[in-house]
């Protein structure tokens, strides 16, 4: 696979990352490109579907990136001048999870390098901390991550392109606390 992919769209935007989730809805890309192929980007995904000029989705090569409806996305943009192409705009596109937990839905979003295994579960141990109202205390992190997985609350996402990956954890306050009292009362879970 390429490391650099074209929008379909702009064909003067490139992507270097991007991650979707399993129904294909965007949750992050990173673009670069010239000024103005940037600015017709923006106006594309602002309008949306309410014109034919409006995008709802994303064409990489091959792939094919929705815009999840009712989702607020975040957009942080970077000019770089003096490069072999004169100056670029490197943008980031992402869901706001990523930045900040959704208290409504109890849901976060977390970005790795790929290489990063051996610290994805500490992260989703302090993601289901973080979005839990149930207090969790920290040596029951290995059996709290194994509730979570098993339960569907951890889902990963491979990036299209990139060296990057994603993890949405959505906590269900009413089955982890049905579950840890269980552990707890099976002697499981324990005090110290």
């Amino acid at each position: 696979m390429s490391n650099i992919l074209t929008l379909q769209d702009i064909p003067d935007l490139k992507c270097d990352c991007c991650i979707a989730n399993n129904d294909s809805e965007l949750i992050f890309l990173s673009v670069w490109g010239k000024d103005t192929a940037m600015q017709e980007l923006c106006a594309k995904l602002t309008i949306g579907e309410t014109t034919k000029h409006g995008l709802t989705d994303i064409k990489l090569n091959h792939h094919r990136v929705f815009l999840a409806e009712g989702k607020h996305y975040a957009k942080r943009t970077l000019k770089v001048t003096k490069t072999l192409f004169g100056s670029l705009i490197h943008a980031f596109i992402f869901d706001k999870r990523i930045i900040e937990p959704n208290r409504d839905s109890n849901s976060m979003i977390s970005i790795y390098k790929v290489e990063d295994v051996s610290t994805r579960h500490n992260r989703y141990f302090d993601a289901i901390k973080t979005l839990s109202s149930v207090p969790i205390l920290e040596h029951w992190a290995d059996e709290i991550v194994s509730i979570a997985k098993q339960q569907g609350m951890i889902k990963e996402h491979k990036a299209i392109v990139g060296d990057v990956d994603a993890t949405t954890i959505i906590v269900n306050d009413t089955i982890l606390t049905q579950i840890m009292s269980q552990k707890i009362r099976d002697g499981i879970l324990t005090l110290s």
